[in-house]
């Protein structure tokens, strides 16, 4: 197999897999709050670097949707 395929399967494996990821630690996520058994900590805090970090969150969804 040519080395530019693997490292485009090699990719495609990466991507799914931080995917998969992300569905279940949502569903956990999910569940945590449907049981009652998540946590509430309230604090303050620096709106830029909420959204820096959202937009970072973001920024892999986005490049697989562009791309």
């Amino acid at each position: 197999m040519p080395k530019e395929q693997h490292d485009e399967f090699l990719n495609i494996i990466v991507l799914e897999t931080e995917r998969i990821t992300r569905l279940i630690n949502q569903g956990l996520d999910i569940e945590k709050l449907q049981s009652n058994s998540y946590e509430w900590k309230f604090e303050k805090l620096n709106i830029k670097d909420l959204v820096s970090l959202v937009c970072k969150g973001f920024t892999p969804l986005f490049q697989e949707k562009i791309f």
